[in-house]
């Protein structure tokens, strides 16, 4: 972990994101050319990580959707009724730049993006994430996300598991 101050803020044109680097080309793109477009049509909100106010050491991004029952292993399922889909959350995207990786961001993200979806004014079922490949996946996994059942690299994680995993990060 690092001694620097990281914030969380909601995206803004001041950051560069011309510099932002994640190694991941869809990620850097996203960023740089359809993130305020997606901001624009209230698609979906982008926090930014940062250490000043124009570099951007990280984002993600949540948004409205919806989780299928069909999705779900029966064991958590049974509890829930018949309701053929469940009010979620996506995080769409998420990623660190280069620079920034290894200190902790993306873990602070994740507990930004939680506390988030605890807070807000409407009820959620989970927190949903596509994992981009498998190291993703095992960074999810190790929070607790549950595998889709029809999309192994879709995960969600219940919110009544969330407030437990907010002890972990």
């Amino acid at each position: 972990m690092t001694n620097q101050s990281f914030e969380i803020n909601l995206f803004n044109r001041s950051y560069d994101r011309q510099k932002f680097d994640s190694g991941s080309l869809p990620l850097n793109n996203y960023i740089k050319t359809q993130a305020s477009q997606d901001i624009k049509r209230n698609l979906a909100k982008c926090y930014i990580t940062s250490n000043d106010e124009s570099t951007i050491a990280g984002y993600y991004t949540l948004s409205a959707s919806n989780l299928a029952m069909k999705d779900i292993p029966a064991a958590i399922g049974k509890r829930l009724g018949t309701y053929p889909m469940l009010p979620s959350v996506l995080m769409g995207r998420l990623a660190v730049d280069k620079n920034f990786q290894g200190l902790g961001l993306a873990k602070k993200m994740l507990n930004n993006s939680l506390t988030k979806c605890l807070n807000a004014p409407m009820a959620s079922f989970a927190l949903m994430v596509d994992a981009k490949d498998e190291q993703a996946e095992n960074f999810y996994e190790h929070y607790g996300f549950i595998r889709s059942l029809s999309s192994p690299s879709s995960l969600f994680l219940p919110m009544d598991n969330a407030k437990k995993i907010l002890d972990k990060i």
